[in-house]
């Protein structure tokens, strides 16, 4: 069960900046969060950067919240869900899974929680814009690292995969997803519309 924080809202930044495995420039932005003691909500972005996927979903934090929405509703009980909009008016019905053992590269991650959103009727002019938004969205979370594996099934039958290479994470909180001023990952990710897998660095930039 996530620690809860003091009953106070907090406004919270990361900066994103992703490249190709070779090094080439992609994209980089910002995307803000709010964390109350009743939710985890993203709040906005502002990004820019390369676009091949059909949908401007191009860095992995467009995956991860998906639009303004609840990443995580408090407490985190297995099988507790929640329903609400997703990216392009999607339906998206968030499910607390369970917890599994992730192997990655940085090292295998014990008893992470498994969180499962269910997206559908994605509305937009193109069919393939639709069936990328919708689909089936599986993150991990390792308690006091933070999201260590996503597997995104989307119904065109592309998968978008990532995981977590390395990370900065002072401490030892009990947060599921730690976002202290400074704390930093590094992940590659990657689906069929990219040549290169992307390797995309995060850092928490504010949080008051």
């Amino acid at each position: 069960m996530e620690n809860k924080m003091e009953n106070q809202k907090h406004n919270i930044t990361l900066s994103a900046n992703a490249t190709t495995e070779s090094g080439e420039h992609l994209a980089r932005g910002t995307f803000t969060l709010i964390r109350t003691d009743a939710a985890l909500t993203s709040t906005s972005h502002g990004t820019r950067g390369n676009n091949p996927e059909p949908v401007p979903m191009y860095m992995l934090l467009h995956y991860m919240t998906h639009g303004p929405q609840n990443l995580f509703q408090f407490p985190l009980t297995l099988g507790k869900n929640w329903a609400q909009d997703g990216w392009a008016n999607s339906q998206a019905k968030a499910t607390i899974v369970g917890y599994e053992t992730v192997a990655g590269t940085a090292r295998t991650f014990p008893e992470c929680l498994k969180h499962k959103t269910v997206f559908t009727d994605a509305e937009g002019d193109s069919f393939k814009g639709r069936a990328f938004v919708n689909g089936t969205r599986y993150l991990w979370f390792a308690q006091g690292i933070g999201l260590v594996k996503m597997r995104y099934e989307h119904a065109s039958g592309i998968t978008t995969e990532a995981e977590l290479l390395e990370y900065d994470i002072p401490g030892k909180g009990q947060e599921y997803l730690p976002l202290s001023v400074g704390n930093m990952w590094t992940y590659k990710w990657q689906n069929d519309y990219r040549d290169e897998a992307v390797i995309e660095q995060l850092q928490v930039n504010r949080n008051r």
